[in-house]
C-alpha cells in the first residue's frame, strides 16, 4: 500500500475513535466543537479489497481532524463483508483516506474502475491517535 498515494495532496488527519462512550465533541487536538459532517472513506481490507463507505463523522474544520468511531465502522465492514466476501470478515483494514463523492457514486453502481479509484482517492496526512486519561468518577474510586 506504501507509495499509493504518489506525490499527490494529502488533506485531513485522522482519529479512529476507539472509546464506545466518547463522541468527541470537542477537537482532541484544539479543543474547539466539532461538527458532523459527511465523508467517503476510501478503506483497504486485506487481501486486496477496497471500499468506499458515506460516513457521518465528527469532524473538527479547524485542525483538519476527521474522528471515526472504530465500533460503527467495524459494523458497516461486517455487513458489507457478509453480503459481498464473507472470507475477508475480520481481516485486517485501514482506512486510507476520501475520495469525491462522485466517484463514490460511481463505484456503487459498478462504474467505477479500481484504478481510477487509487489514481484519485484523498490520502490522509497522518493517522492519530489520542488516549483519554482521567475524567469523572464516582466517589470513592
Amino acid at each position: 500500500m506504501k507509495g499509493w498515494a504518489g506525490n499527490r495532496e494529502h488533506r485531513y488527519y485522522f482519529f479512529l475513535n476507539k472509546y464506545d462512550d466518547i463522541a468527541f465533541t470537542r477537537c482532541p487536538k484544539c479543543n474547539r466543537e466539532t461538527r458532523k459532517r459527511m465523508f467517503c472513506l476510501f478503506i483497504h481490507i486485506e487481501p486486496k479489497q477496497l471500499i468506499s463507505f458515506n460516513k457521518s463523522c465528527r469532524f473538527c474544520p479547524d485542525c483538519g481532524l476527521i474522528i471515526v468511531k472504530k465500533k460503527e465502522l467495524e459494523n458497516y465492514l461486517v455487513a458489507m463483508c457478509e453480503k459481498h466476501n464473507p472470507d475477508i470478515i475480520g481481516n485486517d483494514y485501514v482506512v486510507l483516506g476520501t475520495i469525491d463523492r462522485d466517484l463514490h457514486q460511481k463505484g456503487k453502481q459498478g462504474k467505477l474502475n479500481i484504478n481510477t479509484a487509487i489514481d484519485c482517492f484523498i490520502p490522509f496526512i497522518d493517522h492519530l491517535t489520542f488516549e483519554v486519561h482521567g475524567g469523572w468518577q464516582p466517589k470513592g474510586k
